[in-house]
């Protein structure tokens, strides 16, 4: 009976010191109520902020500060992957791979990005590529993100590439590139200019790039001539769109992928 008393004392004993010490460890309570409230969840919650995706690949284009502040937070961001327009995928690492930025590939892999065969030839694995075509014969006249060819891709490797481009010109079929002509002024002068649907605008421009097509906030996207007045946006060879003109001024515009998806008529003015 003693012993079960004694213990009973200890216990209140030490229950008491540990509440002096928890409660003296917790904050203030007016600091609870000034703690600052998580941020809002978003309609795509789980999936990642929009922004924070767009900014890695985008960024991993050459800006090795940012890049590194977002996947050193969040590594998931390092296979960050996004569509620029009408199917125009591009990860982060195929941002880097087609500019040549080996610096940010490896950042993006050291993070747990997914290398290809595009990051392959610029990173000069010429065993890697070789394999891969050995594997997959063809694979070699895949084009990359924006229509970049993978014997582009090993051009910008530089000198640590300059195997892969040997090989590369042994198969003679990994640099395909769209035939892109040029229109005058007065040719892109037909189809520029808004044009309206019942859900909102299209705009067609001229860019450093060349002709272009947006909608809304979105990112242009450059048009390749395919004659008749029918085009596709680079990175989405499948996509038309096609215009019609009549006495030398486009008058409606028609997105196709593969069937129509809108149909715009070119404002007034």
């Amino acid at each position: 009976m003693t012993k079960s008393i004694e213990t009973d004392a200890l216990t209140r004993r030490g229950f008491i010191g540990i509440a002096a010490v928890s409660a003296a460890a917790l904050p203030a309570a007016g600091a609870l109520t000034r703690r600052e409230e998580p941020p809002a969840l978003g309609d795509r919650f789980p999936s990642q902020e929009y922004e924070a995706v767009r900014d890695t690949v985008a960024g991993s284009h050459g800006n090795v500060p940012r890049v590194t502040e977002l996947v050193e937070a969040r590594p998931a961001l390092a296979r960050a992957t996004i569509d620029w327009g009408f199917g125009d995928w591009e990860s982060a690492i195929g941002a880097a791979s087609h500019v040549g930025n080996r610096e940010i590939a490896a950042l993006l892999i050291s993070h747990g990005a997914r290398p290809d065969i595009f990051t392959g030839a610029m990173m000069g694995w010429v065993d890697a590529v070789r394999g891969m075509v050995t594997a997959q014969p063809g694979v070699q006249r895949l084009l990359g993100p924006h229509g970049f060819t993978l014997a582009h891709h090993a051009r910008v490797g530089g000198d640590d590439a300059a195997l892969v481009r040997e090989y590369l010109d042994e198969l003679g079929d990994a640099d395909n590139a769209y035939e892109r002509p040029e229109l005058s002024e007065a040719e892109q002068a037909v189809y520029t200019g808004t044009y309206e649907h019942a859900s909102g605008t299209l705009e067609v421009l001229v860019t450093r790039f060349g002709l272009a097509i947006k909608s809304g906030t979105g990112f242009s996207r450059t048009l390749v001539s395919l004659g008749a007045h029918a085009f596709h946006p680079v990175g989405a060879e499948h996509v038309r769109v096609i215009f019609e003109v009549r006495d030398d001024a486009a008058r409606s515009v028609t997105i196709h992928d593969p069937g129509p998806i809108v149909t715009a008529t070119r404002a007034a003015g």
